[in-house]
């Protein structure tokens, strides 16, 4: 497969250009997830989102989410997961949740963020739908329209129409280049990142941008196995030098994202004592204006630090 840089993909539908761009008929996500009757796991999840939101809002950087609303929306099927779309008391986008039913039982944060425009916006799908990037393909109204996520390298929109299905990546709207067949070997995470030990930390710092400063191409992979390796890698780099490469679908979609630091804060996920949570860690990156959450676990998985 020809290795793809999904940055180049995202500079041709115009991803730098200002988001009023053209749009589509095809209906992005449901608007509301408001039910009349909620059953005990919604309750449970919904009770769960709450707790989360409440504990981010202790952090300056998320302090405007203390007073925030938001609303779910499904991954899709087979995934047992769900986005959740945070927003301000006047209807402002100020961020969103990731979240996956573990299989014992709880619920898994599998990733967060902050931005204007949240991870399966709709206005990203709407922008890529618009785009020139399909070519000779063309959805309508009718297509059907799926979010999946396996990791934060592996998320995107699936839409299908007439045997024909193409897959747009979640934050950024870049049309993949991939098949049914590269999706269906991938595998859902489903679990909370390690615990660790040490108190509740928020360092961030400036991150680079890898559209203008090319240097991490031709940087070595950094030696990092662990949160010890990553924050003494991290604090011996300055502003603007830290680079994190995805590598999708074993290499052939490369994404690159400068490195904003990192976040340790308590995450009950249900695995614990009614009332407790564990302390856990994700790595902050910047993808174009969004500030992104996630595992640093899974990040490694997926690609490396330069």
């Amino acid at each position: 497969m020809i290795r793809w840089v999904a940055w180049a993909a995202a500079l041709a539908i115009g991803v730098a250009a200002p988001h009023g761009g053209a749009t589509s008929s095809v209906p992005a996500i449901e608007r509301s997830a408001t039910v009349s009757v909620l059953s005990a796991a919604e309750t449970s999840l919904e009770a769960q989102v709450a707790a989360w939101i409440a504990e981010l809002a202790k952090d300056e950087a998320f302090s405007s989410w203390k007073d925030a609303t938001w609303r779910k929306a499904p991954l899709g099927p087979g995934q047992h997961g769900w986005v959740i779309f945070v927003n301000g008391q006047g209807g402002s986008a100020l961020g969103y949740l990731v979240v996956g039913a573990k299989p014992e039982g709880g619920y898994a944060l599998l990733e967060y963020g902050a931005g204007e425009y949240s991870l399966f916006s709709s206005e990203v799908l709407d922008r890529a739908l618009g785009s020139d990037g399909l070519e000779d393909v063309a959805f309508t109204s009718n297509a059907s329209v799926e979010r999946l996520y396996f990791d934060p390298m592996h998320a995107f929109w699936q839409v299908s129409e007439a045997g024909v299905t193409r897959y747009a990546d979640a934050a950024n709207g870049a049309w993949l280049p991939i098949a049914e067949e590269d999706v269906t070997r991938l595998k859902v995470a489903t679990s909370s990142p390690e615990s660790l030990s040490g108190k509740r930390l928020h360092i961030m710092k400036k991150p680079g941008d890898p559209y203008l400063d090319l240097d991490w191409l031709d940087t070595p992979d950094a030696s990092i196995r662990g949160w010890g390796d990553f924050a003494a890698w991290l604090d011996g780099r300055g502003d603007g030098e830290a680079m994190y490469a995805g590598a999708a679908f074993g290499g052939a979609v490369m994404t690159p994202v400068g490195v904003a630091g990192y976040h340790w804060w308590p995450v009950a996920d249900g695995s614990q004592a009614a009332g407790a949570a564990s302390l856990r860690g994700y790595v902050a990156v910047d993808q174009e204006g969004l500030t992104r959450y996630a595992p640093l676990e899974r990040l490694l998985a997926v690609g490396a630090f330069r």
